[in-house]
């Protein structure tokens, strides 16, 4: 034990930090760090409040205090069993560490002249001002406006030296306190602990509606929230109207602190103000003015009524916009992407009452449906799904989502036999072009059963895009089989088929047939069979061919090049004949066709044309989609209209990265332009490695210029 000069005794109801600030004073110290730090009852790193929470540093000023045993357990506020980071002991309850704002104290000047010291009471957060003197507690000096601390020169003097003095007495009404030291008085830590977080949920009620208030009237209204919560239902009611009606602030997010919080009764009385509340105001706009307000997962789920579970789920489809620091840390999600959802599930129904809608928890939960819940919310959004607003009592559970009806379904889809009976085929010959992914098919999470339906655009563009060999073969009255060896006797290679990816029926590009003559090619009798049996004919010599050294010569190429090209399928080698080595003139004339074609262009020169990289050319242009190809083997050609058709299209937009590369920016400098309403892309053009954006020339070189 440390001999001090003066060992003042506590009093009974005395704040812990009152004997500490009272024993440094007596003993002559300026500052109550200094005491503690002389005496090896606080680290460089400690503060003062945590020796009063904090039991391994209480024990220590005791043992420089000589504070008995029983005496320094009433006065810790930290307790055996109850867990240091979130709950204190206080008065003989248990209290959220939040409840005592240790860091700054409050005092009354007139109680410490008469008394001497700083009660407990003043201590928690619900006690504003000082019953006895009907005048408010006083934290912060008026001489250099900064709030009172643990550390100063004495019970009465701040920091700064100067005594903290009594403001004028504003004959506070004392009935809120004297309720609040009532309930401290007979232990009711309940209806203390609930007082507490109804002041929580008021603070952030008004902070968010940027509402000047005053802690006095956050603890008025938690008190007669309590009492009567009839009278608080139209000063809270009046804020989540007007904010919803000015900034289209949805009332679920308004009242975010009332309904999530942990304890029951908060949760009803924020429940009881949104079924009383007018909600017919509430705009689908996006004026949300609080750009950069974030909150966390907890008030996430209870502002949009679903699960911790689903609430991620949106996170991670990008249907919320959030963050977190460390890869395990916890999510932040920004407010307003939860209200623009709220929002969109409370305007005006997206259906009408010929539809039928289901719950959609419910759909959600049958098998049967094949849907999932980000799948029902997304098409929703997008548009794609119809839905009934939401409750705005319930959430996104209570949406009503429904499923087109038979005829409708009909109205906008093909089943597989239709479409086998547009192309003229066999169904299974739709079903394995489904299959290889040439066709595609409604997404199975919105097909009932095991039907599978094909949008009507996509088969009907693939039938203009693609034709089977068997449908022409059956019109022209050919075997299927010759046909297709004919076909390919021209050099023109099926995509599909037998020996190329197991398909039932060779199927062939429309633009590669569309110059063949079929009543040639139907009386053509000398062709190479992919068999090798022989042509029923003595003519046999007909069949015109050239020696691979020939072929070489023709096209300006090596042999080993020819046989490549053989190889390929560009060039076709006649069989069934004693010298193997032969090249058919027709497979030579046809690549020098492509070659001499004053209508095509390669791609080297097309590039050349418009100063793009040959390979950049290819992925931009070619690869999206954007126009079509031919590849004789040897190189690659488009036609001059298709290479007019990419000159109009750049004259009229620009590509990100180009844009970016006049302006001088970084190439996301359109795309942040974009995110933030500046501009809209035109067209998107898309391939295998990455997507390009572009945007209109004149809306650009506004933004630039």
């Amino acid at each position: 034990m440390t001999n001090l000069l003066v060992k003042p005794i506590p009093f009974k109801d005395e704040s812990p930090g009152s004997l500490i600030l009272r024993m440094s004073e007596l003993n002559g110290w300026k500052k109550t760090t200094s005491f503690l730090s002389a005496h090896d009852a606080l680290n460089s790193y400690d503060k003062i409040e945590s020796l009063m929470i904090v039991k391994e540093s209480w024990l220590k000023f005791c043992s420089v205090s000589g504070l008995k045993c029983k005496r320094s357990n009433d006065m810790f506020y930290g307790d055996v069993g109850v867990t240091r980071r979130r709950f204190v002991g206080y008065a003989g309850m248990k209290v959220h560490w939040n409840d005592l704002p240790l860091k700054h104290p409050k005092v009354c000047p007139d109680c410490i002249k008469q008394y001497h010291y700083l009660p407990k009471l003043w201590d928690h957060k619900l006690i504003y001002m000082c019953s006895k003197h009907n005048s408010k507690l006083i934290d912060i000096c008026e001489s250099c406006k900064q709030q009172l601390k643990w550390n100063r020169m004495g019970l009465l003097k701040c920091v700064c030296g100067e005594e903290i003095k009594t403001k004028e007495i504003n004959h506070l009404d004392p009935k809120p306190v004297l309720y609040i030291e009532k309930l401290i008085k007979n232990k009711d830590e309940t209806s203390l602990n609930l007082l507490c977080g109804l002041y929580d949920a008021y603070e952030y009620f008004f902070k968010f509606i940027e509402q000047k208030y005053d802690y006095s009237d956050l603890v008025i209204h938690s008190i007669e929230s309590i009492n009567n919560p009839n009278g608080m239902l139209d000063l809270v009611s009046k804020h989540v109207e007007s904010m919803s009606k000015l900034y289209a602030i949805h009332p679920r997010i308004s009242l975010v602190s009332f309904i999530s919080s942990k304890m029951p009764k908060i949760n009803d009385f924020g429940m009881f103000i949104l079924k009383n509340i007018n909600y017919t105001n509430l705009t689908n706009g996006d004026d949300f003015i609080f750009e950069q307000h974030i909150i966390d997962m907890n008030q996430v789920t209870k502002a949009l009524g679903i699960t911790e579970h689903l609430s991620s789920f949106l996170i991670g489809h990008g249907v919320l916009d959030a963050f977190r620091n460390t890869t395990r840390s916890k999510w932040y999600i920004k407010l307003r992407s939860v209200n623009k959802l709220l929002n969109h599930f409370s305007g005006l129904d997206a259906g009408n009452k010929n539809n039928d809608f289901k719950i959609l928890k419910k759909v959600i939960s049958d098998p049967s449906q094949k849907l999932d819940f980000i799948t029902a919310i997304k098409e929703c959004i997008q548009g794609k799904r119809k839905f009934m607003k939401m409750d705005i009592n319930v959430g996104l559970n209570s949406i009503r989502i429904g499923y087109e009806s038979t005829k409708e379904r009909e109205s906008k889809y093909y089943k597989i036999k239709d479409v086998a009976k547009i192309c003229d085929v066999n169904y299974e010959n739709i079903r394995f072009a489904i299959k290889v992914g040439i066709l595609k098919r409604l997404d199975s999470n919105l097909s009932k059963g095991v039907t599978i339906f094909i949008k009507k655009l996509d088969a009907l563009e693939f039938n203009e895009k693609y034709v089977f060999g068997g449908s022409i073969a059956k019109k022209i009255g050919l075997n299927h089989t010759n046909f297709s060896e004919k076909i390919k006797f021209f050099g023109i290679n099926p995509i599909s088929g037998p020996g190329i990816d197991g398909g039932l029926t060779y199927l062939f590009k429309r633009k590669d047939i569309s110059q063949i003559d079929f009543n040639k090619l139907k009386g053509m009798k000398y062709y190479p069979t992919e068999t090798g049996r022989k042509n029923k004919t003595k003519n046999q010599g007909i069949l015109e061919f050239k020696t691979i050294s020939a072929t070489s010569g023709l096209l300006g190429i090596s042999t080993q090049k020819v046989m490549a090209l053989v190889k390929s399928g560009h060039l076709h080698r006649v069989f069934n004949m004693r010298r193997a080595g032969r090249i058919t003139v027709d497979s030579i004339r046809q690549m020098l066709n492509i070659k001499n074609n004053k209508s095509l262009i390669t791609i080297f020169n097309a590039a050349e044309q418009i100063k793009e990289t040959e390979q950049s050319f290819y992925w931009k242009w070619v690869e999206s989609g954007f126009i079509d190809y031919i590849n004789n083997g040897l190189e690659k050609y488009i036609s001059k209209r298709d290479l007019n058709k990419i000159i109009k299209f750049k004259s009229k937009c620009i590509s990100s990265v180009e844009a970016s590369e006049i302006a001088g920016h970084h190439r996301s400098y359109l795309p942040n332009l974009e995110k933030q309403g500046l501009i809209k892309h035109k067209k998107v053009l898309e391939n295998s490695k990455y997507s390009i954006k572009f945007y209109e020339r004149d809306e650009v070189e506004k933004l630039i210029f």
